[in-house]
């Protein structure tokens, strides 16, 4: 069987039309939570005839003794096995001879929670699996699919929201939709029996303490604000971000102006052909674009090696971390 698309994957919920194996794929986690749930909401399993295993820790044999075993007051059983992508190659091989005569009577679900690669797709256990079960990738969406996601799963809590709310909401929680779907709950049951989810609403849910996340530390410094930049760094560390998670966001941003930069300086790309590549919501872009302008293209390869340097001495020194970031963010964007 092919690969499926989601959309195909929940037609197939709906018919009633299982099959034994089931690989979800792909970086969008939360995407993959939503189709176990609605797979075994279908297949109504009961917890005599539930078990997870995982990648790391489980071998071979015991998930395919376990997908062998008869069910219990049931029609069927379910096994589910976590961290799929952490299983040592030598098991995967063992796992790809049950895969080609699986039990009709058990279901069995990998969640390969990374981004698929050339390699994985011409492996053996994927191959097996293509062949006789179903493989679903899960990827992250476009930046410019966000806002109709949003007013989807809005629309789902029978309420409508403003389209300045919706772009107020993925600035404030970035585009994970973990934290975009954790929002829309909160501002659910925050607007009561209200219709409509204003602006106003998400600015009174987020409080202060939102104003500096890291999706607004990537904005300040992509319009090289120096004195916001360490505002919000430290706010972060102080409210007890991982450093490592905050030096994420800033590799990410600079590497996305770095990308930027080569496209238009060296492969002479059209402004549209950048927010494309980037995957840059039409609704950030001329604000991008005009920080992109503040940065040289050697001063954003410069700043990749900084930031390289930085992360050796927040796992070496005993500097406090305050003061590693600040100096970093003052080489940047001084």
């Amino acid at each position: 069987m092919p690969y499926l698309k989601p959309q195909e994957l929940y037609n197939q919920i709906r018919s009633k039309k299982f099959a034994p194996i089931y690989i979800f794929a792909g970086e969008e986690i939360y995407l993959q939570a939503e189709a176990l749930k609605s797979l075994n909401k279908a297949l109504e399993i009961n917890e005599l005839n539930y078990e997870i295993f995982y990648g790391q820790q489980s071998s071979a044999d015991t998930i395919m003794l376990a997908a062998q075993t008869i069910p219990l007051l049931s029609d069927r059983r379910f096994i589910l096995v976590k961290d799929a992508q952490k299983i040592k190659t030598a098991e995967l091989n063992k796992l790809s001879q049950y895969l080609k005569t699986p039990i009709t009577s058990s279901c069995i679900v990998f969640l390969w929670q990374e981004k698929l690669r050339a390699e994985n797709k011409k492996s053996n256990f994927f191959s097996t699996a293509e062949e006789f079960g179903s493989i679903i990738e899960f990827k992250p969406l476009y930046e410019r699919d966000l806002p109709a996601w949003i007013q989807s799963r809005i629309a789902k809590s029978g309420k409508e929201i403003d389209l300045d709310a919706v772009h107020y909401l993925i600035q404030e929680s970035g585009t994970s939709l973990t934290d975009i779907a954790n929002e829309i709950e909160k501002l659910a049951l925050f607007t009561g029996k209200e219709k409509r989810i204003s602006l106003e609403d998400i600015e009174t849910l987020s409080g202060h303490t939102k104003q500096f996340n890291l999706n607004n530390l990537g904005s300040s410094i992509e319009s090289r604000n120096l004195k916001e930049s360490i505002e919000i760094t430290e706010n972060l560390l102080n409210e007890g971000e991982a450093p490592l998670k905050v030096l994420g966001t800033i590799y990410r941003t600079i590497r996305k102006l770095l990308l930027a930069k080569s496209m238009l300086e060296e492969n002479h790309f059209g402004y549209e052909q950048v927010r494309n590549e980037l995957r840059i919501h039409p609704y950030y872009f001329s604000k991008f674009t005009a920080g992109l302008s503040k940065f040289t293209h050697e001063e954003l390869k410069n700043d990749l090696s900084l930031i390289l340097d930085t992360d050796k001495l927040l796992k070496s020194s005993s500097k406090p971390e305050n003061m590693i970031f600040e100096e970093l963010i003052i080489s940047i964007l001084n």
